[in-house]
């Protein structure tokens, strides 16, 4: 490559110069931008945040409906269990009651 002359070495350094002068004022606008994303970011993060707080507060409220469901259908389970062992004593006591007839019961004559 052919040396070239200091007119054109100076031309060609007085162009970088003007070049790295622009840069502070394009650094200022790259930090402006991001400081504006930054506070973009951080709205959106208080709004996500905020809807899981939202979301979390709706699956409690619907664990309390399901946890009063299920004692309500426990106390029916009691209930029938209760029922049902009642039945079998009445049940029982039908078939005792009916075996004693059955016994003082004159039979008849074919």
């Amino acid at each position: 490559m052919a040396a070239r002359s200091l007119d054109e070495r100076v031309e060609i350094l007085e162009q970088k110069v003007e070049g790295l002068q622009e840069l502070p004022a394009r650094m200022d606008a790259v930090e402006s931008q991001i400081l504006q994303l930054r506070e973009e970011m951080r709205v959106e993060f208080s709004a996500i945040h905020e809807r899981l707080g939202n979301h979390d507060r709706q699956f409690e409220a619907i664990d309390r409906r399901f946890q009063a469901v299920n004692e309500r259908f426990d106390s029916i389970d009691h209930r029938l269990d209760e029922t049902n062992q009642h039945m079998r004593v009445l049940h029982e006591e039908v078939l005792t009651r009916l075996s004693l007839l059955q016994e003082n019961r004159p039979r008849r004559k074919r």
